[in-house]
């Protein structure tokens, strides 16, 4: 196929009727191949018991009024998207695509309580544990999943609700179901969690007098192992990414699409067998 033929197929690409009314649903130009995306990643894939939900971004710079700014991270404009992935491979298991306020309620659990809920339907029961930062984490939604047999563990914000209103080093709720230590880092850390305990690890800090060594909690140092899935996944992402650049939002959208098959099957793959497949292959 020549370059302008696939040029033109290109920009004739829809994935919905025009001519039906979808302003009720802000992605409905690319609504179909979502809702066939939505629980295909999952389905062939066996993941560990460590998960991770976290925000990544897709970059797009056109005109749409759902697009996101974030100049903390390496992609400051882009359509944001709500990620739950496997914490030891980066494998993108299930995504939300964020649209912004007004059309979700979230029947008042908050933003970040709906997505953990939306991300991790079909999950429940079988005993993975769920890593987050501080804007997921919240006392009802550990407990939501602690009675569907998972568990959580977090950042969490001091001035959470129904947390003490000034956080100890150490506290565990009334029915000892949840436990939070607090940690000075290299500033206060907070740590939420149904799983684990108040017990500490050593670890060897540098400092002007050489080498010393602290305790540090160990749900700390569970949270850092097993946080970074999505980190991961964004990792592989940006390294390798699918240049197919448009103006279109939904075609970027479709093209963030067809990348995360790809490296899903490239972590697939790499899984099954013991000839690799080299990233920059995908």
């Amino acid at each position: 196929m020549s370059r302008d033929r696939y040029e033109i197929i290109r920009s004739c690409l829809h994935f919905a009727d025009n001519s039906v009314d979808g302003n009720d649903d802000r992605l409905y130009k690319i609504k179909p191949i979502l809702d066939m995306v939505k629980d295909l990643y999952s389905k062939y894939y066996v993941s560990g018991r460590d998960l991770s939900v976290d925000e990544s971004m897709v970059k797009f710079k056109g005109r749409l009024f759902f697009k996101q700014y974030m100049p903390k991270n390496p992609t400051k404009w882009g359509i944001k998207v709500w990620s739950l992935c496997d914490s030891k491979t980066g494998y993108l298991l299930k995504f939300d695509v964020y649209t912004g306020k007004g059309l979700d309620s979230n029947k008042g659990k908050g933003l970040g309580a709906s997505v953990v809920e939306n991300l991790f339907e079909g999950f429940e029961n079988k005993g993975h544990v769920l890593y987050m930062d501080s804007f997921f984490s919240g006392v009802p939604l550990f407990q939501k999943l602690r009675s569907k047999g998972t568990g959580a563990c977090g950042t969490v914000r001091p001035n959470r609700k129904y947390l003490p209103c000034q956080l100890p080093i150490m506290w565990k709720s009334k029915d000892e179901e949840l436990v939070a230590v607090v940690w000075q880092d290299s500033g206060r850390v907070n740590i939420l969690s149904s799983v684990g305990d108040t017990g500490t690890v050593k670890k060897s800090i540098q400092s002007k007098k050489g080498v010393r060594e602290v305790d540090k909690p160990s749900l700390q140092a569970q949270y850092n192992k097993y946080m970074g899935g999505v980190d991961l996944f964004d990792q592989f992402c940006s390294t390798y990414p699918f240049n197919h650049r448009s103006k279109k939002w939904y075609q970027t959208l479709w093209h963030f699409v067809i990348e995360v098959a790809l490296l899903d099957s490239k972590i697939s793959y790499n899984l099954q067998n013991r000839k690799k497949i080299d990233p920059g292959c995908v």
